[in-house]
């Protein structure tokens, strides 16, 4: 009983210093923040980056940053979604989302065209309405997920890892239909 109690007891211990001294498995988890906008996609829309001049090392103005403390960066899933103040069921809108590391030069991660849906931001105003659709085309080494799209007429988003990336940039390259204020929010988790 003796000889029991004694390997009990360094279970026991071992497993306090294991926990003491060990990782836990965390979640950060962000808000949603803007990643991009556009005031109006029926008077312009952005340009996507051109070959010659495009692919520079370096910071790119717009892009948001992933790191959130320190030099860590914890943001290894990251969720997108889409809205528009003036939009109307079907519009469409289409995106090229790059993702940049300090020293190296953009890269493309997917081209996403979103389609406005009937579900609206506000609850209020009629054309306010959220992306219920997105269809990606990816270039990235890690997959693409589109969650609660197919014209469900609810609030459409796309997560992906980013693994391997620090920085993200997005632009609205084409439209159809005549969506103005189009904002695309990201968060981390």
């Amino acid at each position: 009983m003796k000889k029991y109690f004694k390997y009990l007891l360094a279970v026991v211990l071992l497993t306090l210093v294991a926990f003491s001294f060990g990782s836990t498995l965390t979640t950060r988890m962000a808000n949603y923040r803007t990643l991009d906008t556009l005031t109006s996609a029926a008077v312009a829309v952005d340009t996507d980056l051109a070959a010659a001049t495009g692919y520079a090392i370096g910071a790119i103005s717009g892009e948001v940053d992933l790191r959130m403390t320190g030099y860590d960066t914890y943001a290894n899933l990251v969720s997108i979604t889409l809205h528009a103040v003036t939009g109307a069921n079907g519009d469409t809108l289409t995106q090229k989302l790059y993702g940049r590391v300090d020293g190296g030069p953009p890269q493309l991660l997917a081209s996403i065209v979103w389609t406005i849906g009937t579900a609206r931001v506000d609850g209020a105003t009629a054309t306010y309405l959220w992306a219920d659709t997105a269809v990606v085309t990816s270039t990235h080494m890690k997959t693409f997920v589109v969650a609660d799209g197919g014209g469900s007429d609810r609030v459409c988003s796309v997560t992906f890892d980013a693994t391997g990336y620090r920085y993200l940039y997005s632009l609205i390259t084409a439209q159809t239909g005549n969506p103005t204020l189009i904002t695309v929010l990201y968060r981390y988790f």
